[in-house]
Parts: C-alpha cells; structure tokens; sequence
C-alpha cells in the first residue's frame, strides 16, 4: 500500500484542526485562527511515525508516548502554552478516541478489509471522504452533547449573589452556553445581571459621566439584540449551587436590563470548571 506524504500529513492536520474545534466548542474556548492551524500542523507530524517499524515492545511503548507528546504539544500551541490548557487534552482525545470509533464503522462499511496495527496505533484503509465525513460526525456529537450538557445544568437552579459594597443582590442564575462575552479590559469572563432594580439602583440609566464611573461599555450580539452593556470589575459575586456548594466566582459583571419583574444571572459554563 503506498502512503502519498503530502495526502498524510494534509488529512491528518485537518483532523487535528476539527478535534482542536471541536475542543474549544465544548469547553467554551475562543482559537486564535493562527495557533489553531500551527496546533493542527504541529499534531499532524505525528503521522510520520508510520515510517518506523518498532522490533520490540518498548520501542512500541516509546512509539505511544511520542504520539501522546505530540498531542500535548498540539493543544498546547493551539491553547496557549499554560496550565490550564492541559486540562484541554480531555476533550481532544475524546475527539480523537470517537474518531478513530467512527473510522471503524466505516471500515466496516467499505469494501476495505485492510487494517494495519502498529506500535499500539490502528490505521483504518478508508477513503478521504469518509475520514472528512467521521470528523465531521465528532464535531457534531461532541457539540450535541455540550449543549445537553448545558441545557441539563440550566434546569438545576443555580442562584447568584452580587455583592458590591453595603448593596446585596441575590437571583436566579442559569448556565448559559451562548454567553461568551469576554471583558477586554481583564480577559475575564462576564457574568451577566439582567436586573431592573439593579440597573437605576446603580444609576446606569443616568447619561451623567460621573454617576458611571466604575463602569465601561461593552458591545455584546446576541439573539435578543446588541447594543452597548455596562460592565465592572467592582464587587464579588457568589455562584451557589443546586446543593448548597458556594463558588467564589473570578470575573467581571455585566449589569442589562430584564424589562420585567423577573431577574436572572447568565453565567458562562467555563465558570464551572
């Protein structure tokens, strides 16, 4: 069987970008463009490893443990290179493991009945078609299941308590998948307080310079619309759990109105990591 090496190392580094995606989809995380295509190319070298025929069981052993360097080097180029984005592997070989399952199934779909074991690694003889159509299935089950995820913990009654001098408010908070706002000024994430009582409590209705000193505005899109919100680093906030568990939470505040009686906290699921 003959191996093109520009066909492995090109439909490898596109795998490895969908999985590192598909990461970043469920665990919330924004991919600067670049580092994600260095992270896929990076991981995509692992392939060449084919070329080398392990003689014994710890060359084999050796063998594992470069691909399993190369992931970690990938995730970290594509993440950032810091603790926190080690715990990023999960997912990614998640990815990878449902893959390589999907692979299987289309092996067996296909006339092909070649499949080489090497160095505790399988290589499936499968089209590119089909490899294209297993990591786009991994995208799309790995998104499925964060957005039941989600939708699961929106229904377990999370409560929030904003503290921000002698003033207390405490309320409904719901894990919110969509809010991916980001405060520029601290790279934090916002967690945001639709609260009408909050809102000309703290005077944000006032066009008075002086009365908004200690916010800033931010421009948010959503599906309800965009516009300019009032975000702050001032004040804590408290995330209290469906079993009583409080969570200190490190971010910033944005303060929108409910236009209703009813108020709630939006709070991203990056926050519960």
């Amino acid at each position: 069987m003959k191996v093109y090496l520009d066909v492995l190392l090109i439909t490898n580094a596109a795998v490895c970008l969908i999985c590192l995606e598909a990461s970043a989809s469920i665990t919330h995380t924004k991919l600067r463009p670049l580092r994600s295509f260095a992270g896929a190319a990076f991981g995509s070298c692992s392939a060449l490893l084919i070329a080398i025929d392990a003689d014994s069981r710890a060359e084999s052993v050796l063998l594992l443990l470069i691909k399993l360097l190369f992931m970690a080097g990938s995730v970290l180029i594509a993440f950032g290179f810091r603790k926190a984005s080690l715990r990023k592997l999960i997912p990614y070989a998640s990815a990878k493991l449902l893959l390589t399952a999907l692979c299987f199934i289309f092996w067996q779909l296909s006339d092909s009945r070649m499949l080489i074991v090497q160095s505790f690694t399988v290589y499936f003889n499968v089209s590119v078609l089909w490899l294209i159509l297993s990591a786009g299935a991994v995208y799309v089950l790995l998104e499925a299941a964060e957005r039941i995820r989600a939708l699961r913990e929106r229904l377990e009654g999370y409560k929030a308590v904003y503290q921000r001098g002698s003033l207390i408010v405490c309320m409904p908070a719901v894990c919110d998948s969509g809010n991916k706002l980001c405060d520029s000024f601290t790279g934090q994430p916002v967690v945001v307080l639709c609260s009408d009582k909050l809102y000309f409590k703290l005077g944000l209705d006032d066009p008075d310079p002086e009365r908004l000193r200690g916010f800033r505005l931010c421009p948010f899109n959503s599906v309800g619309g965009q516009g300019l919100m009032h975000i702050s680093s001032a004040g804590s906030i408290r995330l209290i759990d469906p079993e009583e568990h409080s969570h200190e939470l490190r971010c910033s505040v944005g303060i929108a109105r409910s236009y209703s009686g009813r108020q709630r906290a939006l709070f991203p699921p990056s926050l519960l990591e």
